[in-house]
């Protein structure tokens, strides 16, 4: 059986013992769904979408705790190594707010 070249990258990143386990629990679950001759479709948001809604909750965190917009860009840069303007920060804490 031939796997796509992605599957093989990624068994070369986590080991193939890691990606079985994956595979094997994908293949077991209800909740995957499945082509009519059994193939998974698996959905994924794409990753830079989820480092985005991850990064935002950490802003919103950071400002519930009553850290300034400047202060969350400050903690951004120095521990992620992003840049945003304080407008932006201010735009995703009022986010929760609307």
């Amino acid at each position: 059986m031939k796997m796509p070249p992605v599957w093989l990258r990624i068994a070369e990143k986590i080991g193939v013992d890691a990606l079985m386990v994956l595979w094997r629990e994908l293949d077991g679950s209800d909740d995957v769904p499945r082509t009519d001759n059994g193939m998974l479709l698996l959905r994924l948001r794409p990753f830079d979408s989820w480092q985005r809604q991850m990064r935002n909750q950490h802003i919103k965190m950071l400002a519930a705790a009553g850290r300034s917009p400047a202060q969350i860009r400050q903690a951004l840069m120095e521990h992620y190594k992003l840049s945003l303007t304080t407008g932006r920060i201010a735009r995703i804490i009022n986010e929760s707010h609307e």
